[in-house]
This record gives C-alpha cells, sequence and structure tokens, in this order.
C-alpha cells in the first residue's frame, strides 16, 4: 500500500501512469483509493496443509519425508491493473470502422 501512496503523491495515475499489482489479496485490497490487484495465494488452505504437517510430525513415530505441496495462486484483477485505452484511440477506432463501411 506504501508504494500504491507513493506513486498517487508523485501526481501519477493508476492505472493510467502506472500498473499495480500486490500479493496475497488482503481483504481491504478491493476498498483502498484504487481497487489492488492482487495475486491470491489461498492463505487459508496454505495454513490449513502447514498445520496437517505439523501434526504429522507430531504424532509420527519415525521420521516424516519432506513433501512438497503445491498450490495453485490466482490473479483477482481490480482497477490498479486493468488495460488503459490510449487517448484517442476510441475515435480512430470508430473512423476505421465508418472507412470500412464506406469501402
Amino acid at each position: 500500500m506504501g508504494a500504491m501512496g507513493a506513486i498517487l503523491d508523485a501526481d501519477l495515475r493508476i492505472p493510467e501512469d502506472i500498473r499495480i499489482v500486490g500479493a496475497g489479496n488482503v481483504r481491504y485490497a478491493g476498498a483502498l483509493r484504487v481497487p489492488l490487484s492482487s495475486v491470491d495465494q489461498d492463505s487459508q488452505t496454505l495454513g490449513a496443509r502447514a498445520a496437517e504437517l505439523a501434526l504429522a510430525l507430531v504424532q509420527a513415530k519415525s521420521t516424516v519425508r519432506p513433501k512438497q505441496i503445491l498450490l495453485q495462486p490466482k490473479l483477482v484483477a481490480r482497477e490498479s491493473s486493468r488495460a488503459v485505452t490510449p487517448p484517442g484511440a476510441i475515435l480512430d477506432e470508430r473512423i476505421s470502422r465508418n472507412a470500412r463501411r464506406l469501402s
């Protein structure tokens, strides 16, 4: 959130001048001045799996082999990373469409 504040304090616009994406998908990301796009790492599942592994280690009577668990992160796209249409692009597209229709 500090980066977003610094960008806005520098009179730059999000996402027009700079697009920004955070990590962790904190609960208030959608409530910021510019809703923050974020990579959701599924912290709840991550914590549950870590607790299961910790319990397995405590309850194991023998050595437990290391285990790799892969969680699939997902992008939660919000305003801070949206595609921005360059000024004049909409007008250019309309002119092109009309020219094709007339030819």
